[in-house]
């Protein structure tokens, strides 16, 4: 859609996204794109959606012992630009996998005071140096330090996607749109097609 990639979503009942893969030989530390959240996205009930650009940037359990274990210890972070109940607002969001199947996490969630709309591009940029988060939107930042310890992930992902979260009883409508995808210096990055996941 003019020259932009254009993710949309509807479900019911479930958490379910739609993402654009970086291909892995351009995976980076950091990830930044123009995205903007359509005024045809629309909640039913208490759901919630959103427009992130994101990945898994390291692993805090590696044991040079007993290696990995599965989804254990990776840090999944975003940037995003979520709807609900009627507002949009601008989040930074840190989650880590507790167990080997990922099924256990713990989230932390950072808002940001810049005013979203509807159908306005926000340049979208997300940094991990090693030791700190940062999280941009345009001009304002958030930097989360990081104390843990600090080991490559098993599970190297950065995407652009859409996402519902929709549980029983609710469903969601949400459409994004992104523009000028950056890793570090390199623009205009390889993307895998769409694919739609499930997230129990």
């Amino acid at each position: 859609e003019d020259g932009k990639l254009v993710l949309d979503l509807y479900g019911e009942n479930t958490w379910i996204a739609t993402r654009c893969g970086v291909a892995q030989q351009y995976i980076s530390n950091r990830i930044s794109a123009r995205a903007s959240i359509s005024s045809s996205s629309h909640t039913l009930s208490d759901a919630s959606v959103a427009v992130k650009v994101g990945g898994i940037f390291f692993n805090d359990r590696y044991s040079a012992a007993t290696g990995y274990n599965d989804w254990a210890g990776n840090i999944y972070a975003d940037v995003r630009l979520q709807y609900y109940s009627g507002r949009i607002t601008a989040r930074a969001v840190i989650v880590r996998f507790n167990d080997a199947s990922g099924t256990s996490k713990t989230p932390v969630i950072l808002t940001f005071s810049q005013p979203v709309a509807f159908d306005t591009e926000y340049f979208l940029e997300l940094e991990f140096t090693g030791t700190e988060f940062v999280f941009r939107v345009d001009d304002e930042r958030i930097v989360q330090t990081i104390t843990s310890p600090v080991y490559a992930t098993n599970k190297p992902d950065q995407r652009l996607e859409v996402m519902i979260f929709a549980d029983p009883g609710e469903g969601a409508y949400v459409k994004g749109t992104f523009d000028d995808v950056c890793l570090s210096d390199a623009c205009g990055i390889p993307l895998s097609a769409p694919n739609m996941l499930l997230l129990l």
